[in-house]
């Protein structure tokens, strides 16, 4: 998907610098100490055996933003029901209101729909007013609060 200088692409073992890059910008305000290093993209991301989907946001040419999708398998470091769908979404603060992740989200909606799954978690801590209202403004709701973090669901159609 190509508009005004957006384009989004699915990522690939190539892409664990960028999106240890994406990580360290987005989350330095409200995760300053989040491992953002290759092994910890790579596990989490790449290599996660649960992963669907992992879709690259670049605007004019530079990585601006990425978003994951996952399949909950029991244990989850959520406690996300099993085979429920788990989305991470992280753009760079320079890009944010820019349409970023309203156009990560559509990639990301249609593989979750076409894989089969009813209900995307989206689990972000409780201070993360940007992600709260972004994800709200997607359709997903509040289902339930958990010590620092807030639970939000989206059912697919």
């Amino acid at each position: 998907m190509t508009q005004d200088g957006l384009k989004m692409r699915a990522a690939g073992d190539r892409d664990v610098g960028v999106i240890s890059k994406i990580l360290e910008a987005a989350t330095r305000a409200i995760d300053p100490q989040r491992d953002v290093s290759s092994s910890e993209v790579i596990k989490l991301y790449l290599s996660h055996p649960d992963q669907i989907a992992l879709f690259i946001a670049e605007l004019d040419g530079d990585a601006v933003g990425f978003q994951s999708l996952k399949r909950a398998s029991v244990p989850n470091m959520y406690d996300v029901p099993k085979h429920w769908g788990v989305i991470g979404s992280y753009v760079v603060p320079k890009a944010m209101r820019k349409g970023i992740g309203s156009a990560l989200w559509t990639e990301t909606k249609c593989e979750a729909i076409h894989r089969g799954l009813t209900t995307i978690d989206a689990t972000t801590l409780k201070t993360n007013h940007a992600a709260i209202t972004y994800y709200t403004a997607l359709g997903f709701v509040p289902c339930a609060t958990e010590m620092s973090r807030i639970r939000l669901r989206y059912d697919c159609p």
